[in-house]
């Protein structure tokens, strides 16, 4: 799965419904020049939140490379989310 993400509101990268089996995630920072700091957790409806990641700062122009739990929504039941630190946050990501 490949998406570009911008802006602070929190985005679902897999909902519990879905299908999709990832066992890691690329995520690189392509706003030209800020950095932006990386929220990303798993989460049941009306859990929790379990980080992945927690406020991670990401350079411009530089790529993160990390592995993922055992993660499938559809068996787990939970969703996979990222928030970004600001507004003007641009980010591609992208699952396998």
């Amino acid at each position: 799965m490949r998406s570009s993400i911008s802006t602070a509101l929190t985005k679902s990268l897999i909902d519990k419904e879905d299908d999709i089996t990832a066992r890691s995630i690329h995520i690189t920072n392509t706003h030209a020049s800020d950095s932006v700091s990386v929220n990303l957790y798993m989460q049941r409806a009306g859990g929790s939140a379990i980080y992945i990641l927690k406020n991670v700062s990401i350079p411009s122009g530089v790529s993160l490379q990390t592995g993922l739990p055992t993660f499938d929504g559809s068996i787990n039941k939970d969703g996979l989310f990222i928030k970004l630190s600001a507004v003007d946050s641009t980010v591609d990501v992208i699952l396998t």
